[in-house]
């Protein structure tokens, strides 16, 4: 944690958002997590951290080796930006409208049999209930926490209505009565736009955590290392093709400023 002296000068950081917090929740934290003891630095040397001003390895050698975690987030290129009126302006326009003609005609002549697979409208639908139905399985006498709904500007208020709108349209999510709630987050994405991001990180405190080994990439880069043609596929909202299984739906239920929803596919957000 930040020595207080430094806390209002983190806050100004350009995608720092605070949060309220009860005082028996700081206290579990600092039970769970030891506190940090940071040396005592002018605010000037915190502002180039947030700003990613700096030698980053000169920095680093300013504090204890629990801190470098932190550093490294900071100095990392990959962050939160905050959305801009130009995002959400992209964000309602909407990709433009592509007719059965214009696919066609962008397809080489021999994809044109496997048309079906580029056609926009099919990611639309919900997908059937298959066997591999995502299921979520809760650490037994534990519940998804109850969050409340983050404030958020009148033109991220817009993008909201007009994501749970083409979501109900969709079939991909549906109101909610759960008893548990999860906030949203939006942020502008690499290249302009609005990506909408349930934060499902208090249903995954308590959830039974699948250890399924993953695919090591150096391992992946090896059996590949003597092919001589690659293909890249890119599955529009991949993750919409997956059901939530029957039954777990309402472990899913996030809260905005229009109502309780809940998934019935799976979100374009963290592990869950």
């Amino acid at each position: 944690m930040l020595a207080a002296a430094n806390f209002l000068q983190f806050c100004k950081g350009g995608a720092t958002q605070c949060m309220k917090i009860t005082w028996p929740e700081l206290d579990a934290i600092q039970t769970e997590t030891p506190l940090i003891k940071l040396p005592d630095l002018p605010e000037s040397v915190f502002q180039d951290i947030l700003e990613k001003r700096g030698d980053h390895a000169a920095v680093s050698q300013l504090f204890p080796s629990a801190f470098q975690e932190f550093l490294d987030d900071c100095y990392s290129q990959e962050h939160l930006r905050r959305v801009t009126d130009a995002d959400v302006d992209k964000f309602l326009k909407g990709k433009p409208d592509l007719s059965h003609e214009d696919i066609k005609a962008r397809l080489p002549e021999w994809l044109q049999d496997k048309m079906t697979g580029f056609l926009p409208h099919l990611a639309n639908e919900l997908p059937p209930r298959r066997s591999w139905d995502h299921t979520i399985e809760l650490i037994p006498g534990k519940e998804p926490p109850y969050q409340k709904n983050r404030p958020l500007s009148p033109r991220e208020l817009l993008v909201v209505r007009k994501w749970l709108d083409d979501n109900l349209t969709k079939g991909f999510i549906r109101e909610s009565r759960a008893r548990c709630a999860a906030p949203l987050l939006l942020a502008a994405k690499p290249g302009g736009g609005v990506r909408i991001c349930q934060d499902y990180r208090g249903l995954n405190s308590v959830t039974i955590k699948n250890r399924y080994p993953l695919p090591l990439i150096r391992e992946t880069l090896d059996a590949l290392c003597h092919a001589k043609y690659y293909t890249k596929l890119d599955v529009i909202a991949a993750f919409n093709k997956l059901r939530i299984a029957e039954g777990h739906e309402w472990k899913t239920a996030f809260i905005t400023r229009f109502g309780l929803f809940e998934s019935l596919v799976m979100p374009i957000t963290g592990r869950i």
